[in-house]
């Protein structure tokens, strides 16, 4: 058997990855024939595997694929070498050997290996799973890291150093993460949610490798300490541990608060130790970052820390406790520059690598030798991997010609043009910026769209260069850009008349001509508002917010001279004001103190709102007596093809009435061209031609006698020149045409109507052509879809289900369809809930560097345009664009991307930013799903193992779980001694013995303090469930806590979160809690916020202007149902800590602006701004912070400002250990003062009418 060399930090008697062949262990199986071997080496130890068909191929699978990849090694470490290879950027794991000779990192998923001297990487492990957090052991021989190759779940595993087979080594189906390597080898640090707290502080804990031939662990983790840490360092004597409290978003640059990453130092050998902070803490709690410790040696440390927002690399000697710079990226620096990133030492103390930038680089820490830059490259695998062919059958945007015989989309980011019928769609652009918001005009001759492609959403318009052809059948198209500056357009449209333009530009609404000159701005905000044009094409109605966030339906003069008309008029939020084609009505959807969102209208004109329901009638009346009008053409009548002129004989004169028949024909002597006097044009049968002679009947008259010849001259004459003048009629002046007003005004307040369907939510408001139904999408009667609502409304009217839903991108056509985007793809829709859908299937190959590079635009866009400082946190944004533009090209792997969008943004340290990008790339093969998954179900209770045997001592029943049912009734002392005939004790691992593929009961067997024992069926819960119980069990613990401490005084409630589910929990609570109290104490900690301060603010901060007392009452009080919400008037205390964050710091600074009672525990977060979302076109999502908070007393922005409470309580590690909650107690203290003063306060007395009188 291969063993680690014996040194005091060997890994000799762990016996890793052995496998018994025969009487022998051998380490070169991998080339042997014994599958037998192989194939248990890779089975997972769980139970009913082996019954398990399906399981059993994939572990076959992924066993040959291991052997695969090991044969092929010294082929492919050749084939890679020549292969072209790139620098490695962003690596998101990484370790150095103990030795300092070999980094391990991860790159796309994969391990790969390096010397530390650089050059290119090998890779370890490959397949469609990731593999994370590499950890060398000890001796370095081996390297164990996280995967979830597993079907069930994420687990820890241990391989060779230099490559091999991996075997799983944890089976712990609770949440758990690699922390590395005890310091004799023997066991591994992993960071934990252990599911015994009410909320997810994560334990360290220490497991112990199984022994040669089997190294999972099967028995028991050892929790080092039950308080909160992570990221642990054991020194290399293993009698002290280094390890991390707090911290959000490391990526975040000069954060600084109570929430920022701390140093502490644990001694271990007690089963307590003993606790060091030994980073610096601030008296206010505003503390900068201190993160990833490591032992230089047993006395000496080495830490990364942030001073002026710059991380640097320091060592500090522990019996001195001075520190010092070992990097000075720093000194001399701005605030928030570029600082150190991923920093690892060798356990001999001696080599460190650490990433500056992008690049890596190595210092010798035993030396005063500046550092170097390595030149650590993989393989170049970007073109294999980047390179990705698709079908697209999906669009985004869609625009149809008004006739609906044509269509334009986008998809892929770029535009294709379609017809309905061969449905062969033709590339219209080729751009490396996406092109969306399609809008053809009227007359289908341009299309205007948004597009990226100098690098700024402009607006650019499209033309055939062929205007005799079709747009699918166009070889080229002309492109001409409309805007060209930096700023942002959005919401295209063209107005009724077809004569301008219009767009949204950073919260102005913009119209322009079709060129894009004659620019007027109609309206300026702060907001991006929605419009709709007027049917004249001289208003608009918009939706805009105000400085108090309330969107209002408002009247806009086009040319932006005339004051806003606000109709909506309403505290309450109104959305989406569409004007009706006909002009006379504008509708929106509004939510008006209630919970359902309705529909509201106006009349622009009285007579309209006069017109009464008989009215209506007799207008339907008339209708059907009418005459009928004439049936008018929808197509211009073709115009008649110019006769044959003929030249007669000269023999034969033509008779009067052929002459007169034939009255155009020209002849070819003057003198038989005269007409007949006789003969009057009136008399003839009317006809087209004489219609027009009718209306310039001296025109025409002039016409009629030319001679088709080119040698006629009578037209060449002045005088029938001037008969032709337009401008003549000069004598008396035509009265300008009088313009219909659009509205009118007086009165138009009182004309706004509600339109109320009950358990409807309406939405997506749209008018008919003509304006004479309103289409809304509803529920009504129980059935969902999209309903229409004819106009003018009356007592008989109903709503009529129309379609089932309208597409997206909708507008209407000239056939009457309703046009757009239906499940992806364009189509129509004609009353009756008829479809038509233009199905596409475009083949497509893309580049993901060329990707990469257009979402982080679009990231850098969305931000410049929607952070709520415009300011930039005082940077210089486009200089942080051109900072990191040109690397988004090379971070092909999701890992890599994701790590430079955050570092991007955290230069701008803010709270509520973060980028998520769910996509992977196709051509990467993904992970197989399983047929099904086990999974961890709990029983409700909690163990003392160190109580020892006999079974398992129940030191806690969590409340309400089945433990706790009449049925089983366990309770604290007693012993579990079997689950399902399997007996257990101290030592017994139960994950496996608690996972199943199907829920069902479990058999326990139970000793009560008396010694006797008993069997029932127990329901077990899910670990999910656990959680849910473990904070109502907490929260009533808590409870009895202060009843008990307080005697019975005071009162407490916990607001698990600032949303309505929890402040209805809150509103309950108050007679529960509040009963009898004098005090109520009101618990923020751990509350990540939400919306429902001032909910809560009402509640606790109703204003008392009377007492009220009955015939018989004694006391005084108020009555409740007078009250909003249920209220309490008493002292309150108000408990946070750094857990507080959001809209619950909000509340704390709003209880001590306002005085309401004081404030007790640490100083919040500091994490204050309204945040919203913005999804880029790749479907990946940036959470967007757009509005800030400010102290309305102080001006100061709560960002990085959390609230400072009045009494300062720290927790220490001990009090979580010990159960002490510090804070509380405090709160219990100044709780029992405000009951003392209030008591000491005098009470008004309380004299009726009657005393009154008697005087």
């Amino acid at each position: 058997m291969l063993r680690c060399p014996r040194q005091e930090n060997s890994c000799e008697g762990r016996g890793m990855l052995a496998i018994e062949l025969g009487a022998r262990k051998s380490w070169d199986w991998p080339f042997s024939s014994d599958r037998e071997a192989r194939r248990k080496a890779h089975m997972w130890d769980r139970p009913d595997v082996s019954r398990s068909p399906s399981l059993q191929r994939s572990h076959r699978m992924q066993t040959h694929t291991t052997l695969i990849s090991l044969l092929a090694a010294p082929l492919l470490a050749s084939a890679l070498t020549a292969q072209a290879a790139v620098p490695l950027r962003l690596a998101s794991g990484l370790d150095i050997s103990p030795d300092g000779k070999h980094i391990a990192f991860v790159h796309g998923g994969d391990l790969w290996q390096v010397s530390s001297k650089g050059g290119v990487a090998t890779r370890l492990t490959t397949g469609p799973w990731d593999d994370q957090t590499p950890s060398y052991s000890p001796c370095g021989k081996w390297l164990a890291f996280m995967s979830d190759r597993s079907p069930d779940g994420t687990f820890a595993y241990v391989m060779p150093a230099g490559g091999g087979p991996a075997q799983q080594v944890t089976q712990y189906r609770l949440s758990h993460w690699l922390e590395g390597w005890s310091s004799d080898g023997k066991s591994l640090y992993l960071r934990l949610s252990p599911y015994s707290k009410a909320y997810d502080d994560t334990r360290i804990a220490k497991a112990k490798l199984g022994p040669l031939n089997a190294p999972l662990i099967k028995t028991p983790y050892e929790m080092v300490f039950d308080a909160y840490g992570l990221l642990s360092k054991e020194s290399p004597n293993g009698k002290n541990l280094l390890f991390c409290r707090s911290g959000r978003n490391t990526w975040r640059r000069d954060f600084r608060g109570p929430a920022s990453r701390q140093i502490w130092l644990a001694k271990l050998g007690k089963k307590v130790p003993s606790f060091e902070r030994l980073s610096l803490a601030d008296d206010q709690g505003m503390n900068v970052m201190h993160a990833s410790p490591q032992w230089i040696n047993d006395h000496e440390i080495l830490y990364i820390a942030e001073f002026a927002g710059v991380r640097d690399i320091f060592r500090r000697d522990l019996s001195t406790g001075v520190s010092s710079r070992v990097t000075s990226y720093g000194v001399g620096s701005r605030r928030g520059a570029d600082g150190v990133a991923q920093a690892r030492l060798s356990r001999d103390g001696k080599t460190l690598i650490y990433r500056y930038q992008w690049n890596y680089w190595l210092k010798d820490l035993s030396s005063d030798a500046p550092a170097k830059k390595l030149e650590i490259r993989v393989p170049d695998e970007r073109l294999e991997w980047t390179k990705e062919r698709v079908q697209l059958n999906r669009a985004k945007d869609v625009a149809f010609t008004y006739d609906g015989k044509e269509m334009a989309f986008s998809t892929g980011g770029e535009i294709y043009v379609m017809d309905r019928i061969l449905r062969e769609p033709r590339r219209m652009t080729h751009s490396r910026g996406s092109d969306s918001n399609l809008i053809f005009s009227k007359d289908g001759r341009r299309l205007y769209f948004v597009s990226y492609r100098t690098g700024y959403p402009d607006i650019w318009v499209a033309k055939r260069k062929d205007e005799r052809r079709p747009w699918f059948l166009q070889k080229e198209f002309v492109f001409e850009q409309i805007t060209n500056d930096k700023a942002t357009e959005r919401g295209l449209s063209l107005s009724p008349n077809e004569k301008r333009l219009t767009f949204v530009r950073n919260g102005e609404l913009v119209h322009t001509a079709l060129d894009g000159t004659d620019e007027k701005v109609a309206f300026r905000s702060w907001s991006f508002p929605a419009y709709d044009w007027s049917p004249d094409s001289n208003w608009f109605v918009l939706t805009t917010r105000d400085e108090n966030y309330n969107n209002d339906i408002w009247i806009v003069d086009a040319e932006g001279k005339q004051r806003p008309i606000n109709i909506s008029r309403h505290p309450d939020n109104d959305y989406y004001g569409v004007w009706s084609p006909d002009g006379k009505r504008i509708a929106w959807i509004g939510r008006h103190g209630a919970n359902e969102i309705d529909i509201y209208y106006v009349n622009l004109f009285r007579r309209d709102e006069e017109m009464t329901d008989n009215d209506k009638k007799r207008m339907a009346a008339m209708k059907v007596f009418a005459q009928p009008k004439r049936r008018v053409r929808t197509r211009p009548r073709p115009m008649p093809k110019p006769k044959r002129i003929v030249k007669p004989k000269t023999a034969a004169k033509p008779s009067p009435t052929k002459a007169s028949a034939q009255k155009p024909v020209a002849v070819k002597k003057p003198a038989a061209a005269k007409p007949a006097p006789a003969k009057k044009p009136a008399a003839a049968k009317p006809t087209a031609q004489k219609k027009l002679v009718v209306k310039k009947p001296l025109v025409v008259k002039k016409v009629a006698v030319k001679k088709p010849t080119a040698k006629l001259t009578v037209a060449k004459k002045p005088a029938p020149k001037k008969l032709v003048v337009a401008k003549k009629p000069a004598a008396p002046k035509a009265k300008p045409k009088a313009i219909k007003p659009a509205f009118e005004r007086e009165g138009l307040f009182d004309r706004v109507h509600h339109i109320r369907i009950m358990g409807s939510d309406e939405s997506r408001l749209m008018w008919s052509p003509d304006g004479r139904q309103l289409y809304f999408t509803g529920t009504i009667g129980g059935k969902k879809g999209y309903f229409a609502l004819p106009f003018p409304l009356s007592r008989s009217s109903r709503p009529a289900l129309r379609m089932s839903a309208p597409p997206s991108a909708a507008h209407w056509l000239k056939t009457g369809e309703l046009a757009g985007l239906i499940g992806g793809e364009p189509g129509t829709i004609r009353p009756g809930n008829k479809i038509a859908k233009f199905s596409f299937s475009i083949p497509m190959e893309f580049d993901w560097r060329d990707r990469r590079e257009e979402i982080l635009t679009e990231v850098w866009f969305a931000i410049r345009d929607g952070f709520y400082d415009p300011a930039m946190n005082n940077l210089d944004w486009d200089a942080v664009l051109k900072k990191y533009q040109p690397l988004a090209r090379e971070m092909v792997f999701k890992e890599q991307f994701e790590a430079l969008v955050q570092s991007m943004l955290g230069e701008l340290n803010a709270s509520h930013m973060g980028y998520s990008y769910p996509k992977r790339m196709a051509s990467r093969s993904s992970k197989p799903r399983p047929g099904w998954t086990s999974t961890r179900y709990d029983l409700g209770v909690d163990f003392d193992r160190s109580a020892g045997g006999p079974g398992l001592l129940v030191s806690k029943v969590i409340h309400k779980s089945p433990a706790s049912l009449l049925r089983s009734q366990i309770r604290v002392g007693e012993r579990i001694l079997s689950i399902d005939g399997k007996k257990v004790g101290p030592k017994t691992l139960l994950a496996p013995l608690l996972t199943l593929a199907t829920k069902r009961s479990f058999l326990i067997e139970v000793q009560g303090k008396d010694g006797k024992k008993r069997r029932f069926r127990l329901d077990p819960i899910t670990l999910g469930k656990r959680r849910v119980l473990l904070y109502a069990d907490w929260v009533e613990r808590t409870r009895q806590a202060v009843e008990k401490m307080s005697k019975g005084r005071l009162g407490y409630l916990h607001i698990r979160g600032m949303n309505m589910p929890s402040f209805r929990r809150m509103e309950q609570d108050i007679y529960a809690a509040g009963a009898g109290k004098d005090v109520l104490l009101v618990d923020v900690r751990y509350n990540g916020g939400g919306s429902t301060a001032d909910h809560v603010l009402t509640l606790l901060c109703q204003p008392s202007h009377a007492l009220t007392l009955g015939n018989r009452g004694k006391v005084a009080g108020y009555p409740q149902d007078r009250y909003i919400y249920a209220t309490w008037n008493k002292p309150i205390v108000l408990l946070c800590n750094e857990r507080s964050f959001s809209n619950a710091e909000i509340l704390a600074h709003a209880i001590k602006t306002l005085g309401r009672g004081p404030v007790v525990g640490e100083r919040t977060a500091g994490g204050v701004i309204s945040t919203g979302a913005a999804g880029m076109s790749d479907g990946s999502f940036l959470r967007m912070p757009g509005r800030g908070w400010f102290s309305i007393k102080t001006g100061l922005d709560m960002e990085m400002n959390g609230c400072m409470p009045n009494h300062r309580v720290l927790v220490l590690p001990e009090h979580e250990i010990s159960g002490k909650d510090a804070q509380l107690e405090k709160a219990i203290e100044v709780g029992l003062k405000l009951a003392a003063e209030e008591d000491a306060k005098p009470k008004p007395q309380l004299i009726r009418k009657s005393r009154l009188q008697g005087r």
